[in-house]
Order: structure tokens, then sequence, then C-alpha cells
């Protein structure tokens, strides 16, 4: 019976792959692990947000997405394109580059905490009762919050999908559990900025010893810390941006302000995380591909992309009143119509993505320049002209006009290569 059993699953995904052209087997087992992640991930962020909604003011909750927003912008000083260079490497055969991965990371970490406490002589001097102290307690332990994420690409380079899952859904748990209680029986800032670190910490130090007990190879990757500086380098501006997007909303407008902004943002950015796990596995296969095995790629799947992305936006779009009102309250009304249109940023998602690997594969260093620079350093001169003056619906034009100039750049280079090179 069990024999007959795999016949039929091996002629069904056969006939499969056939068909679509993929290779459906692959995406079924690295889905099925991503399938569980995603799903722990979504009921504890929903956790967070149903407690958040329902048991904290809206300053609290503001306060506490502010203080999220300063550690994000300066995780960029711990060389997060590591993580990205990592996953090449490893998938080349490079397992040595994990440990140099972390500490480089940590390194540079330890460099970012004077960055904390100027930051919380700034809020002491603007009369800030809460977050000086806050910024201090994120200082201790931001060196180990990012550097020991570096397991995860390394689980994804291995194939490894299923420790993936599992470390990141302790993690989850963990956080949410730690997070609630504190909000619940304290509504203290300290206690839940602590629990949240401590939910992302503690799993990321278990899974980073199960890697190096994984790690084989003894090769040296020449190019691997150069690369990851380099992606780092064209990821600075891009990412400042959108945490300084944050930080400029809460000291323009104030921290109920940045609440509402997050609200409106969740559930879009929820579906783009969770999305997340199940690109993984393709990521891991666009890493070792080639330039015709790229243009392939995106002409025959290109319909499904925008499809696949078209039905992500058209949820949204219509559930949003609903999972606002559900997880948040009535205080969070005034989301719902922002929520809906923050959804187009989802729409050109799953083409982006792919996009964005295979300029990263190709080493296209020109295109992330570009992406990098001049995009980037005009939204953030718009940033400054808009949220005064419209406020929200301001930032989410300008954050929609950007992504589909990034959409439109990426496409025709990814295009544009593979013909250049046949002619």
């Amino acid at each position: 019976m069990l024999k007959r059993s795999r016949v039929l699953y091996a002629s069904t995904i056969d006939a499969l792959s056939g068909r679509l052209g993929l290779d459906v087997d692959y995406l079924v087992r690295g889905g099925f692990y991503g399938g569980l992640q995603q799903i722990v991930g979504l009921t504890s962020g929903l956790v967070i947000a149903y407690v958040f909604g329902h048991y904290a003011s809206i300053y609290l909750f503001g306060e506490y997405n502010l203080l999220l927003s300063i550690v994000s912008l300066f995780s960029l000083l711990s060389i997060p394109g590591l993580n990205t260079a990592l996953l090449r490497s490893v998938g080349e055969g490079f397992d040595s580059s994990l440990s140099t991965a972390l500490w480089t990371r940590l390194k540079w970490s330890f460099l970012a905490v004077p960055f904390f406490l100027i930051a919380s002589l700034y809020y002491q001097f603007r009369g800030s009762d809460v977050l000086p102290s806050l910024l201090i307690l994120a200082a201790i332990f931001f060196p180990f919050l990012f550097s020991l994420q570096v397991f995860q690409p390394f689980f994804t380079a291995k194939k490894r999908f299923d420790l993936g899952a599992l470390f990141s859904s302790v993690s989850s748990v963990l956080t949410a559990t730690l997070v609630s209680l504190a909000v619940l029986l304290t509504s203290d800032l300290t206690f839940i900025l602590g629990g949240y670190f401590l939910g992302l910490i503690l799993p990321a130090l278990v899974g980073y010893f199960k890697a190096v007990t994984m790690a084989k190879s003894i090769k040296v990757d020449s190019e691997f810390l150069r690369y990851g500086y380099f992606l780092t380098g064209i990821q600075l501006l891009p990412t400042a941006v959108g945490y300084l997007s944050n930080i400029m909303l809460a000291t323009m407008l104030g921290v109920d302000v940045l609440a509402v902004y997050t609200v409106a943002t969740k559930f879009p950015l929820l579906v783009q995380k969770n999305f997340d796990v199940f690109y993984q596995p393709i990521s891991a296969k666009l890493a070792n591909a080639s330039d015709q095995d790229y243009s392939r790629i995106m002409t025959k799947h290109i319909v499904k992309l925008v499809l696949l992305g078209l039905a992500m936006f058209a949820s949204l779009w219509l559930l949003a009143p609903t999972l606002i009102q559900l997880f948040y309250g009535r205080q969070y009304v005034e989301a719902i119509g922002l929520a809906r249109w923050y959804a187009l940023m989802i729409l050109p998602l799953p083409l982006l993505w792919v996009f964005n690997d295979v300029i990263t594969f190709q080493k296209q260093r020109g295109v992330k320049l570009i992406l990098s620079t001049i995009l980037p350093i005009g939204t953030l001169v718009a940033y400054w002209i808009a949220i005064p003056k419209w406020q929200i619906a301001g930032l989410i034009a300008i954050m929609l006009a950007e992504r589909y100039v990034t959409l439109l750049t990426m496409g025709a280079a990814v295009w544009l290569k593979p013909r250049h090179e046949t002619t």
C-alpha cells in the first residue's frame, strides 16, 4: 500500500512538473515546511496585533513601533547583505562562510552601540520620559539580535527548509508569548521590548549552533565578504529610507499617527513576509541558474507571477475592513482606507522578488547601484515634503511610485541582459 502511494505520488508530481514546467516535487517539499512556518508566524503575529489593539493604548503601540523602527534602522550597521551573500556562497559549497558571516556581523553590531547612546541623548533632549532608557536597553541586546540570524540563509542554501521552519516557528511563538504577556500584565515597554528581543535571540542562538554542526566544507570563499559588503552598501539607502519614514511620521506628527500607519500596513506586510517563506525554495533554485535559465524562467512564468500578485492584492483589498476591526478594534478604523491603497504594494511583489534575485545572482552591479542611490534619495526628499502636508496618504503615494519605478527598472535589466549576451 505504501509503495503504491509512493508510485502514485511520483507519477502525479511528474505529470504536474511536465505540464507546469516546474520542479513540483522540490516546491512541495520546500512549500510544506514553509506552509507550517507561515501558519505559525501568521498566528503569532495576529496574537500580538490583537493584544496591542484591544489591551494597549494607541500611544503605547506607537512608541513600541518607533523603538522597533530605530532598532531596524541601526541594523543596517550589522552588514545585513552578508545573509544574501551567505546563501550564494554556501550554495556553491563554501560552508566556512557561516562562521565568517557571524563574526563579521557581530563585530559591526558592537560598533552600532554608540549610535543607540546618541539616539538616547537625542530623545532625552526632546523631553521623552521613556525612550532614552529603552534605547540603552536595546543597545545591550543589539549585537546578538541580527548577527545570529545567519543560520537561516545557511539552512536555505542547504535546502533544509524543515530546520529553517522549525527555528522560525519557535521564535515566532516565543516572541508572541513574551510580548503578549508583557502587554497584558505590565503595559511597560521595558518588559515588552525585552520579551521581543529574547524571542528572537534565544532560538537564533540554538539555530546557529545547529548550523555549525552541518558545516562540513572548509573551503574559503575569497569573494564572500567583498560581495556581502557590496550588497549591504546597495541596500543601505533604500532600507534606511523605509525605516526613516516611520521615524519621520512619529517625529513630525506623533506616535499615534505612526500607530495608525502601522495598522494600515500590517496585513500587506504579513502577506509579504509569509510569501517569502514559500519563495525561499525558488530563491535557492535561482542561485545556481545560468543566464539562459533566467530568460527561460521569466518567459515561461511571468503570467503566473502577475496573477499571483493580483490575487494577493484583491484578497487584501476585500478583507482589510474585517481584519482591522477584528484584530485592532474601532480605534483604528481610519486605517482601513489606507490599508486598501497600501495593498497595491503587494501587486508586483512576485515579479519584484524574482527580478531582484536574478539581478543579484547575475551580479548586475550597475542596476543595483542605480536603484540604491538616485531613487532612495529622491524618495526621502519627497517624504520630507509630503508627510507634513498629506500625512500618511502622501507617504503611501510616494511608496507606490517608488515600487513601480523599481519594477520597471528591474524588469528592463532582466530582459535586456540575456538578449545582449546572445547577439
